[in-house]
């Protein structure tokens, strides 16, 4: 990147509204450290990097974690400061776009789904603005995840709804053709069959080539395929041999997916367990508590960041105006 990058450091302030940082065990990283490298990977439009970070900090930090109430709003503070950071970039330049992209991605992970479509919304303004087309920014992971969470907890309806705005959104493009968006956009087509409305759109098959999310995507497909063709028994097979990849739709889906299964093949007791389990994952009554959570760390960030700045220019006017005052004494 040839670009001058403004350099994060890390604030030991505000960011968890005070609240102390979450135990974790020794000799591994703090829960803080995460972030800041995290925050730092996003600023950077990092990608590679942040995948082995989330991986990390998702299982601490994401919708399925038991310390969630203790880190979210540790979170969420931290990647507010990277988006003032990156609103206060007035180029308009790809690596903006990226960490505008990345960041997307990050939020989506964490299960902060509207902050994931804000984010992808700048994302796409500014490709666009630096001459990107805009599938380079499509950020159809975001949207993928923050699509099918309605059903995660319960919504089928609100799921519809967005996955047909998903697809119709992606159809524009002439030119999508990066792998995993393309794997991303085929499993939107599959999972709204599941769901008992599918589409005419046909979505030629990725393969894998070795990459993880695109192996679990066609293997989460896979399971759509026999759910939509009243195969629930295979189903449930697939999802025993799912590829271990948590980061790529998160916990909750394939719960999801499985409780799906069971409840049309006749097992209804564990298909409500499973679905129980799809809500707890997904964390289905923490997404008004996130709304509101960010509303009210933004809100603190956008005053600590007043008073730093009334605080800065007090400080130069105060000098400023002693160094006058030493010029007019050495003058009289």
């Amino acid at each position: 990147m040839s670009e001058n990058v403004t350099t994060l450091e890390p604030s030991a302030g505000y960011l968890a509204g005070g609240e102390p940082v979450p135990h974790t065990p020794p000799g591994s990283p703090t829960i803080q450290r995460l972030l800041d490298e995290i925050a730092t990977a996003v600023f950077l439009g990092r990608s590679d990097r942040l995948a082995l970070l989330l991986h990390e900090v998702v299982p601490q930090v994401g919708p399925g974690s038991r310390r969630r109430e203790g880190s979210l709003g540790q979170a969420l503070g931290r990647l507010l400061q990277v988006e003032r950071a990156l609103r206060g970039v007035g180029e308009f330049t790809a690596a903006r776009a990226g960490a505008w992209r990345t960041l997307s991605g990050t939020y989506s992970a964490l299960g902060m789904h509207a902050k994931a479509m804000s984010a992808a919304h700048h994302a796409s303004r500014v490709g666009l603005a630096a001459g990107l087309p805009e599938e380079a920014n499509a950020c159809l992971a975001s949207r993928v995840r923050s699509a099918v969470a309605p059903d995660q907890c319960g919504d089928a309806d609100g799921a519809v709804r967005d996955l047909r705005n998903l697809i119709a959104y992606a159809r524009r493009f002439d030119d999508l053709t990066g792998p995993r968006d393309l794997a991303h956009l085929r499993y939107a087509v599959h999972r709204l069959a599941v769901l008992g409305c599918p589409v005419a759109v046909d979505v030629v098959p990725v393969k894998d080539g070795g990459d993880p999310v695109i192996r679990q995507l066609n293997a989460l497909i896979g399971v759509c395929d026999a759910l939509a063709g009243d195969r629930p028994d295979e189903a449930v097979r697939l999802l025993d041999t799912l590829p271990a990849s948590p980061d790529v739709l998160g916990e909750a889906e394939a719960l999801r997916l499985r409780a799906l299964a069971l409840h049309r093949a006749g097992d209804h007791d564990p298909a409500l367990a499973a679905e129980h389990a799809a809500q707890r994952a997904t964390r289905c009554h923490d997404q008004r508590l996130v709304d509101w959570l960010a509303a009210a760390v933004s809100a603190t960030t956008e005053r600590d960041w007043l008073r730093d700045t009334a605080d800065h220019y007090g400080l130069q006017a105060r000098a400023a105006l002693a160094s006058r005052r030493a010029s007019s004494r050495v003058g009289g």
